[in-house]
């Protein structure tokens, strides 16, 4: 999932820094000493690094329920399985939401505050509150919390939380979606690798959420439940936003690639009207070359001996000249005097020619 260091240290600040495209390389342990801000060198223990590397895995799999006081799970959404899960209060979710979307342009981070007890179904971490890491310097795709902001948080569980314990951490990622970086699993190795200690990450703008449990040395994305003590119930925020953002990318990724069928046929079709007169050139150019040379025939109407035949024949004396200004003639045949005719010799009202 992420590039692990090498190198293990100690630092005044195990939260010195998250972002979300960081790669984590050699350079990384100095890095990490720089951004804890007013504190001094942390130790670096080269030598021992290979051996506490070599040491078990964490995996909350194999945590001993016995070895945490027994306590009956409370109510939740979600199913208690037999296995280790997480279980946060709704008013701790309620204020990791809010502390994340007054602060959406950056990353914003704090610690998870709770215990570690055991049912019949198994060990469990109990997330019962929360405390921000208020003052911290923030960045869009980083957050560096200071060792006076440390010491504060260190403060505020010994004074308001004084029988509960660091169960994990959270952060935002402000419209990045939910994952661990390669300096989000830094800071989740070396500074909460206890076998049930746990990373939340929460998007404000995508509104999805997730907690990453260890599971054979990895920090795995696993479902979490939810008491809900505000009397408001939520459903749980495990996979239900990941499910719908994995539906909305394939959905989008289908659209896009209709679109991109639809865009290549519209080239293709103007392709072909570009070119198809140049390859009908190219291959009949005879034809090309005969219709272009053919005049078209025109018949002027009425004109010539056929129409001066159908004139004289009509009654109607047609005068000799140019008659392109003749618009139009109507002959009607002469009609017998006694049903309505006009009178032998005189000129037919209805025989007229029109001119300019």
């Amino acid at each position: 999932m992420g590039i692990k260091s090498k190198k293990k240290f100690r630092a005044a600040d195990p939260l010195a820094g998250t972002a979300t495209d960081d790669q984590v390389d050699e350079g990384l342990t100095a890095a990490a000493r720089t951004a804890i801000a007013g504190a001094p060198p942390p130790q670096v223990d080269v030598q021992g690094a290979a051996e506490s590397k070599s040491g078990p895995k964490p995996d909350a799999s194999y945590l001993v329920a016995n070895n945490f006081p027994a306590r009956a799970a409370p109510a939740v959404i979600g199913t208690r399985e037999q296995y280790f899960q997480v279980i946060f209060r709704q008013s701790v979710l309620d204020q990791i939401h809010r502390h994340g979307k007054a602060h959406t342009q950056v990353e914003v981070c704090g610690v998870l505050v709770g215990d570690i007890f055991h049912d019949d179904q198994g060990p469990y971490a109990y997330v019962q509150a929360a405390i921000q890491g208020n003052d911290a310097v923030n960045k869009q795709t980083q957050v560096t919390i200071t060792s006076q902001t440390w010491s504060r948080i260190h403060e505020t569980l010994e004074k308001e939380h004084p029988d509960k314990r660091i169960v994990g951490w959270y952060h935002t990622h402000p419209g990045f979606g939910i994952f661990l970086s390669g300096m989000d699993l830094f800071i989740q190795d070396n500074f909460f690798n206890e076998p049930w200690q746990v990373a939340f990450v929460h998007d404000p703008l995508g509104g999805d959420e997730g907690v990453f449990v260890w599971r054979d040395g990895t920090a795995t994305r696993e479902p979490h439940l939810i008491e809900d003590d505000t009397g408001e119930a939520h459903p749980p925020g495990g996979f239900a936003g990941a499910g719908a953002v994995a539906e909305l990318n394939h959905r989008i990724a289908t659209l896009e690639t209709r679109i991109n069928w639809l865009m290549g046929g519209m080239l293709l079709l103007l392709v072909v009207a570009l070119l198809w007169p140049l390859l009908f050139l190219t291959f009949f150019p005879e034809k090309v070359r005969n219709l272009l040379q053919e005049e078209p025939a025109v018949a002027p109407a009425n004109s010539g001996s056929t129409g001066k035949k159908a004139a004289k024949q009509s009654g109607l004396v047609v005068p000799s000249g140019n008659h392109s200004n003749m618009l139009a003639v109507t002959a009607l045949p002469p009609t017998d005097g006694a049903v309505g005719g006009s009178k032998a010799g005189a000129p037919d009202s209805r025989m007229f020619a029109s001119r300019f």
